[in-house]
């Protein structure tokens, strides 16, 4: 996984189109802007951040002086939270600690939060809702049948 250092792709309107390579995407906002498009993204592969991964030869060094690997770190939840926080690590062990930049991704804002007031609420009713019940029996009805 590398850049292709051969291929350039084209920027800008036709007919002024220039050629550029892997190098034009020096900064995250020609990285954001160009690597979702698919040509660049195939040319420039790890400068668009698709081969995710860790420093070959990097070794963490632990509190106590020890040295381990990348592998070691992730290895355990608590270790990896533990030692991934530290930017060193991050960025050395970036497949390990989950923290590779994918610029082939376009970029999207985060959702809006629109928060819709509530009604106040509704006061207690002030009379009863029904009428009291009868003090006698109801009569049956009457039958209209012919029987």
């Amino acid at each position: 996984c590398g850049d292709d250092p051969k291929l350039k792709f084209n920027i800008g309107k036709k007919p002024n189109q220039k050629k550029r390579g892997c190098s034009y995407l020096s900064n995250d906002n020609r990285k954001n802007k160009f690597c979702p498009k698919a040509y660049v993204k195939a040319i420039c592969a790890k400068t668009c951040g698709r081969c995710c991964r860790n420093v070959s030869g990097y070794a963490v060094v632990m509190t106590n002086g020890n040295t381990k690997t990348c592998n070691w770190v992730s290895g355990n939840a608590d270790r990896k939270r533990r030692y991934c926080e530290k930017d060193e690590v991050k960025k050395n062990c970036a497949r390990e600690c989950d923290s590779c930049a994918d610029y082939t991704i376009k970029k999207t804002n985060p959702p809006v939060k629109i928060q819709i007031p509530t009604a106040a609420p509704v006061p207690a009713p002030t009379a009863a809702p029904v009428p009291d019940p009868t003090a006698a029996p109801v009569r049956a009805p009457v039958s209209l049948d012919d029987d």
